[in-house]
């Protein structure tokens, strides 16, 4: 009975980890707007090429991540998280 309780908690953290990864991966799709509208003035120290490096950079770890997560998925969910 106590591992089933376990087991359904760390199910319910998985599946919340893996929402909000998804979650932050779709704030990804309006990062491309707001770079293209970045002033092209000397106020800014960053250039727009420069913010889309440090977008891709961020997506590519966060899908690693993803990758990370599905890879210890059984593990995670087994030992309630400690791994």
């Amino acid at each position: 009975m106590v591992i089933q309780a376990v087991n359904q908690r760390a199910k319910e953290r998985y599946l919340s980890f893996l929402m909000s990864l998804t979650l932050v991966e779709e704030q990804f799709d309006g990062l491309d707007e707001h770079i293209r509208l970045a002033p092209r003035n000397n106020a800014w120290r960053t250039t727009r090429a420069e913010l889309r490096a440090m977008r891709m950079t961020a997506f590519e770890r966060l899908m690693m991540l993803r990758e990370i997560a599905k890879r210890y998925e059984s593990e995670l969910l087994s030992r309630e998280w400690r791994v």
